[in-house]
């Protein structure tokens, strides 16, 4: 008995490729919000109110860079060593640089 390859019309397997693909996305784009959500409340409570740079850091950060910062809460001594923000200071009125 030969085995009959059902025809697939190709127009419906690249609709299911592009929804399995969009699936995907999603769960992983869910999992970076819930990181974000957990890594934000350990910071606020750890450290307190978090500032407009610190919000801006954990909404461009990745999944693999939220789990590392969830790690870091808990030996970190600030926020900024948690989210890898550096602070560039400014110099203070009259300083002149010497």
């Amino acid at each position: 008995m030969e085995f009959i390859e059902p025809h697939l019309d190709p127009e419906m397997v690249a609709v299911w490729t592009q929804f399995e693909a969009g699936e995907k996305k999603g769960r992983r784009e869910g999992r970076r919000e819930e990181a974000r959500s957990i890594v934000r409340r350990l910071l606020t409570q750890r450290f307190g109110t978090l500032s407009s740079v610190h919000v801006a850091r954990l909404e461009s950060a990745s999944l693999d860079d939220l789990d590392a910062m969830a790690l870091r809460v808990l030996t970190a001594e600030s926020v900024d060593a948690v989210l890898g923000v550096r602070h560039v200071e400014t110099p203070a009125e009259g300083y002149e640089g010497r």
